[in-house]
């Protein structure tokens, strides 16, 4: 079997973590799946992210991009080792990285060029969420990019991202989480098959 990589997107608090736990539960029945998630907070590059976003200390938006980015690059090769023969769930990537950045002006060829190098993703599965609803949920407002105003913006970006990726799945965040899970095995086990049988030939 070829493997997939497979991301989980969304503004905060949209429920990400709980599919990405829900859909590897599903999955793992009858396939090898790993999961990995973003940003890693244990890593030197994690703990001055992890500083950042409670607000402890302070950057540039062009050097957070450039440090969230670096991150993700941190984990290329375990992303491309782990995807080959398994199904990769990651919660968040570089969506998550460029729409914060771009909700802050910077500029969004500036920040696809940063990413280019990085593994794609398969399938992308995109929480579509109220920011309203999210914003009343526990533990909204931790962080320094949860405010409501910020996570329209970055909903907007999420927005433009569509048209730079391919095989892109938007969920209803509000369905169940049932229901959304459902939805998400479906489409990842087509575009597996359908990578499957384009490698097969």
């Amino acid at each position: 079997m070829f493997g997939l990589f497979v991301v989980v997107e969304g503004v905060d608090k949209s429920g990400k973590t709980t599919v990405v736990r829900e859909l590897y539960e599903a999955l793992s029945k009858n396939y090898p799946v790993k999961k990995i998630s973003f940003p890693d907070r244990s890593t030197a590059i994690g703990t001055i992210l992890d500083k950042y976003l409670k607000g402890i200390v302070d950057m540039s938006p062009e050097a957070t991009h450039l440090l969230f980015t670096a991150d993700r690059y941190e984990k290329k090769r375990e992303i491309e080792e782990l995807s080959r023969n398994n199904i990769l769930i990651c919660d968040r990537y570089s969506w998550s990285g460029i729409t914060s950045t771009v909700a802050k002006g910077i500029d969004l060829g500036w920040c696809l060029e940063t990413e280019r190098l990085l593994p794609k993703a398969d399938i992308t599965l995109y929480l579509e969420a109220d920011i309203e609803v999210i914003s009343r949920r526990r533990g909204f407002g931790d962080e320094v990019l949860e405010t409501t105003e910020i996570q329209h913006k970055i909903k907007d970006c999420f927005g433009q991202m569509r048209d730079y990726s391919e095989n892109v799945v938007v969920l209803d965040a509000t369905k169940s989480v049932e229901d959304i899970t459902a939805i998400a095995v479906k489409h990842v086990l087509r575009c597996l098959e359908k990578k499957n049988q384009i490698n097969s030939v």
